[in-house]
């Protein structure tokens, strides 16, 4: 699937578009006859119906041919950001995109506190997980339990039900634990008989096969006595004809 167009900062001519998505191309590979797609759009194209897609040849993977030099050209057109619509002026390069967006201060960032489900720019995140969200850290408990307490249950807080709750909670994950100890075991042991049945049935061909060999062996021995018996009858013969001979 090619590119929006409407991500590029100038409009894009057709020559840099796929004929069958109609986005600037990705990958673009070109046809025999003289066609441009996004490889990930035509070789699907090409498997089901064998064809260009203007019918105009038969056509097969290996009748693409990568246009690396429009490749080129395309990934160093200027893009706006993908989060421009939340504030980011960033104009890249595409080839640059990805990298842009993972860092862009723009970037919907969810917050890491646990049970906190606000979703903020990247700029702003560490502002609210330390200084404005309910769920953040607020110091440990100093009635005894030394549990880490948190803003939104702070004057609610209870040792013996928050110590219970934790209980609770570790058990839970220990029996999850366990249950996919277990699930690994029995395909351990699954995969373990199933190699165990390939190498008694390869010992059984190896051993069958072993037969063969030596039967074989065996009766190359016989051929090569049988061969080697005749060969001394006949010199015996020979000789006793040659010494009856007259002279």
């Amino acid at each position: 699937m090619g590119f929006d167009s409407a991500k590029f900062v100038t409009s894009v001519a057709d020559d840099k578009k796929c004929v069958l998505c109609r986005g600037v191309l990705d990958n673009p590979v070109r046809s025999p006859c003289g066609h441009v797609f996004c490889s990930s759009c035509i070789l699907p194209w090409v498997v089901s119906y064998g064809q260009c897609p203007k019918k105009c040849r038969t056509l097969t993977a290996t009748d693409l041919e990568n246009v690396l030099p429009l490749r080129e050209v395309i990934l160093n057109l200027k893009v706006k950001c993908e989060f421009a619509e939340t504030g980011c002026t960033e104009v890249i390069r595409l080839t640059d995109l990805i990298r842009h967006a993972k860092q862009c201060n723009y970037r919907p960032t969810p917050c890491s506190n646990s049970g906190c489900a606000v979703i903020q720019p990247l700029k702003e995140i560490c502002h609210h997980e330390s200084e404005t969200c309910s769920f953040r850290p607020v110091g440990a408990c100093d009635k005894g339990c030394g549990l880490i307490l948190h803003l939104h249950t702070l004057h609610s807080h209870d040792c013996y039900q928050a110590l219970k709750s934790l209980v609770k909670t570790q058990e839970q994950k220990i029996r999850d634990m366990e249950q996919r100890v277990t699930l690994q075991n029995t395909k351990f042991s699954k995969r373990e008989k199933a190699l165990l049945n390939q190498i008694v049935t390869l010992t059984r061909d190896l051993s069958t096969q072993k037969d063969q060999f030596n039967k074989t062996i065996k009766d190359i021995k016989k051929q090569n006595l049988a061969v080697l018996e005749a060969c001394v009858e006949g010199k015996v013969v020979f000789r006793v004809n040659f010494e009856g001979r007259p002279e």
